[in-house]
């Protein structure tokens, strides 16, 4: 039996599927139908980030800055600004993308 059909037969059978999705926030609880669960079986990290609406890429950047739009200037040494860009704190994956580039209050406030 390939997996889908089992994941299938499982759902039919009255069993559901949850899964936590990571946000700014925390979590969220969703439920998965039997292909979804599948889709996040084979590799959770793309399911989560098409969930968002974002590419994987951009997913795990968003993780790797904490869910915070960083400073799109270098410093004079050269280095990108650490600072967070204004109205980038915590932020969800989409705006996230979206202020790429943005601006902290030193460099552009």
């Amino acid at each position: 039996m390939e997996k889908l059909e089992f994941l299938s037969e499982l759902s039919n059978k009255g069993v559901s599927f949850l899964v936590n999705i990571p946000n700014q926030s925390g979590s969220t609880t969703i439920a998965l139908s039997a292909e979804d669960t599948l889709k996040y079986y084979v590799n959770k990290d793309a399911f989560i980030a098409s969930y968002h609406g974002v590419e994987l890429q951009e997913y795990l950047l968003w993780l790797e800055e904490e869910y915070s739009v960083r400073c799109g200037a270098n410093t004079k040494s050269g280095k990108q600004c650490k600072n967070t860009a204004i109205g980038g704190s915590v932020v969800d994956p989409i705006v996230w993308v979206k202020m790429q580039g943005e601006y902290c209050a030193v460099h552009g406030g």
